[in-house]
C-alpha cells in the first residue's frame, strides 16, 4: 500500500515506466522511457465492492492483464486514493450525513469534465440538466478541478477550481432536441421498434400475373399496435396506419444522425483532452440517446462506442454516463405529454449507447431520475475516489503507436472491475 501520489504523478495514466516502480512526471509532458532491463506501461483500474467502495490491499498477484488476448506480466501496483481509508467506509456505509463534504482538502484533487448532451433535452427541460450537475459540484472537494464541455456544439471550459466560472458555464446551458412530440406522439421506443417492424413488409396478396405488384401491409407488432389504438380511429384505419409508419422512419432516421452527430462531437472533445493527457473522469450528462437494438441496425455491434472508446484511451479519460431521466417524475414526457406505457423498454434504447460508450471508456452508466439524483451522484463519487496504478510489461512489439485491446481481471469474483477497454502503446522511438 502507498500514500497518495501528488497531483502530477498521478495525473498520467499511461507512460512508459521502469521495471519495479513509477516514475513521476508532470501533466502534458510526453512519456518518458527508462531503461532498466524491461518497459512496463501504467494502466489504471478500479477494483469495487457491490456498494462501489473500492477494495484495498490488491498486490500484483491479485490481477490478471491482456492485451490483444495475450497475457502480460503485471510488475507492480501502486493504491492511488483521494480519500482516506476511514472516510471511504463512512460513505460507503452510508453513515456520513447528506451534503458532507466526504473529500478533504489536504489529499490530491481529481479532474472531472461535465460534458452536457444539449442535443438530447428542450430547451424547457434544461433546468433539470444543469440542477444535477450543480449538485454534483456541489459535492466536490475545493481541490477537485471541473470542467464543462457543451455537446454537440457550443462554449466550454478547461478544467479549474472556480466554482464561480463553472456554474456560470452550466447556468449558460440550453435544451437543443429537435425531435417534438410529432403528430402521433410516439415515443422513442415506438419509433423504434414500429421501423423495425415496417422493415420487414410482406405482401398481402400474391403478386399479379402482369409482374405489377400490390402495396406490402406492414407488419403489426405491439408497439404498432399500441399506437394505433391510441391515435386511430381504429386499427383498421389505413391512412392512418400509413401516417404512423411514414412518421416512426422519419423519425427515426433523425434518431440516428441526432446519435452520430453526439458521438463525432464526444470523440471530438476527447481528441481535445488528448492533448492535456491527464487522468480525467468525463462526466456525460444526458437525457437520453436512444438508438435501434434491433439485429442489423444502424450499431447492432456496437461498434460506435468502440471508437470512443478508443479516443478515451488516447485521451487518459474514462467516461461516466449519468442518465439524467427528465421524464421520471410522471408517465409522461415533458414535451408534447407523450405517453410512455412501457418505461423499462424506453430507457433501454434511451441507455444502450450511454452504457455501451462507459462500458468501452472503464466508466458505467447511472440512472440520475430527475429530483433524486443524488445516489447515482454519490456512487460515481465514491467509484471515482480511488484506483490501481498497475505497472504492466506488453511485448516490446506492441508498442506501435496504436490503440490495442485491453482486460483486467482480478482473483475475487465478487468484485466489480472498471477498465478501459483499450489501451494506447506509444511507438519506441
Amino acid at each position: 500500500m502507498t500514500k497518495p501520489m501528488p497531483v502530477a504523478a498521478a495525473a498520467v495514466c499511461l507512460w512508459l515506466v521502469c521495471a519495479g516502480g513509477l516514475a513521476s512526471q508532470s501533466a502534458g509532458q510526453s512519456p518518458q522511457t527508462f531503461r532498466s532491463g524491461v518497459d512496463v506501461v501504467a494502466v489504471d483500474v478500479a477494483v469495487l465492492a457491490r456498494d462501489g467502495r473500492p477494495i484495498l490491499d490488491l498486490t500484483p498477484a491479485s490481477f490478471e492483464v491482456a492485451i490483444d488476448g495475450r497475457r502480460r506480466a503485471v510488475s507492480s501496483v501502486d493504491f492511488i486514493r483521494y480519500l482516506p481509508e476511514s472516510a471511504m467506509a463512512a460513505s460507503a456505509g452510508g453513515g456520513a450525513p447528506r451534503g458532507t463534504n466526504l473529500f478533504p482538502s489536504d489529499v490530491p484533487g481529481r479532474s472531472f469534465v461535465l460534458a452536457i448532451d444539449t442535443a438530447s433535452f428542450s430547451a424547457g427541460e434544461s433546468s433539470n440538466i444543469t440542477r444535477a450537475a450543480q449538485r454534483f459540484v456541489d459535492r466536490l472537494s475545493p481541490e477537485d478541478l471541473i470542467g464543462v464541455y457543451t455537446l454537440p456544439q457550443g462554449d466550454s471550459l478547461t478544467p479549474t477550481t472556480d466554482r464561480v466560472r463553472v456554474r456560470r458555464a452550466l447556468s449558460s446551458i440550453s435544451g437543443r432536441r429537435a425531435i417534438g412530440a410529432g403528430q402521433y406522439h410516439m415515443t422513442a421506443s415506438e419509433i423504434i421498434d414500429i421501423a423495425a417492424a415496417d422493415g420487414a413488409m410482406q405482401p398481402t396478396t400474391p403478386a399479379p400475373a402482369t409482374g405489377r405488384g400490390v402495396l406490402p401491409a406492414p407488419i403489426v407488432n405491439d408497439a404498432l399496435r399500441s399506437v394505433q389504438l391510441r391515435e386511430c380511429r381504429s386499427t383498421n384505419d389505413t391512412s392512418c396506419t400509413a401516417g404512423i409508419l411514414l412518421e416512426a422512419d422519419s423519425f427515426g432516421r433523425q434518431l440516428e444522425n441526432e446519435a452520430e452527430t453526439a458521438l463525432v462531437s464526444l470523440q471530438r472533445m476527447l481528441a481535445t483532452l488528448a492533448e492535456y493527457p491527464a487522468r480525467r473522469a468525463v462526466v456525460l450528462l444526458s437525457a437520453g440517446m436512444p438508438i435501434s437494438d434491433r439485429a442489423g441496425s444502424w450499431n447492432s455491434d456496437g461498434s460506435l462506442a468502440v471508437e470512443v472508446g478508443r479516443q478515451a484511451a488516447r485521451a487518459n479519460a474514462t467516461v461516466y454516463s449519468l442518465h439524467v431521466d427528465v421524464d421520471s417524475a410522471s408517465g409522461y414526457s415533458a414535451e408534447g405529454r407523450r405517453p410512455r406505457e412501457n418505461i423499462a423498454r424506453e430507457r433501454e434504447v434511451q441507455q444502450l449507447l450511454l452504457g455501451q460508450i462507459s462500458a468501452t471508456s472503464g466508466g458505467t452508466l447511472l440512472l440520475a431520475p430527475t429530483g433524486s439524483s443524488e445516489v447515482a451522484l454519490d456512487r460515481l463519487l465514491m467509484e471515482t475516489s480511488a484506483y490501481y496504478l498497475l505497472g504492466v510489461a506488453p511485448d516490446p512489439r506492441d508498442f506501435d503507436g496504436q490503440t490495442h485491446s485491453l482486460k483486467i481481471k482480478v482473483s475475487d469474483r465478487n468484485a466489480t472491475v472498471r477498465s478501459r477497454q483499450f489501451v494506447w502503446l506509444p511507438k519506441k522511438k
